[in-house]
């Protein structure tokens, strides 16, 4: 029986929370909804987290230079366009969301940028493929062509009451 994606044991990664995990933290934000992020820079992330399950240190590497690229070009970006917004209650909205997304993206430049170290994972249990000593005894269901005839003539059962 294959295991599902969520029956999986994950190995933990160096690199901290994910930029979707770190939006919806009520500690990192504490009001408003979870700032968005563009589609190309959650993927960079969820390629990370996929090269650190498979244990590719090229791999690994890789990904986490090109999210570290993505984190800050958006962080720039949101920075010029925070400090081109107009002074005016008008633009409240749009300065809140460009602080809370510019707090996500320094939390996971900052894990990104100073990983932790990961503990050893530890060793996967041996499968065991011996057949129990009762099992051993069991024999298969007969089939349609070798099952005994019922009782009765023709081979149809006479209820006993």
């Amino acid at each position: 029986m294959a295991l599902s994606r969520s029956d999986r044991q994950r190995r933990p990664s160096p690199f901290g929370p994910s930029l979707p995990r770190l939006a919806n933290d009520g500690e990192v934000l504490l009001a408003g909804a979870p700032p968005r992020f563009p589609h190309a820079l959650l993927l960079s992330d969820v390629k990370l987290g996929e090269a650190v399950q498979a244990g590719d240190p090229d791999h690994v590497e890789t990904a986490r230079q090109r999210l570290t690229e993505g984190v800050q070009r958006l962080m720039v970006s949101d920075r010029d366009r925070l400090a081109k917004l107009p002074d005016g209650s008008e633009h409240a909205a749009e300065r809140s969301f460009l602080h809370d997304r510019l707090a996500v993206l320094e939390l996971r430049l900052s894990a990104l940028e100073h990983p932790l170290p990961v503990p050893a994972a530890p060793p996967r249990p041996a499968v065991d493929a011996r057949i129990p000593a009762a099992a051993a005894n069991l024999r298969p269901a007969a089939t349609t062509s070798e099952a005994p005839m019922a009782p009765g003539g023709d081979g149809t059962s006479h209820a006993v009451a």
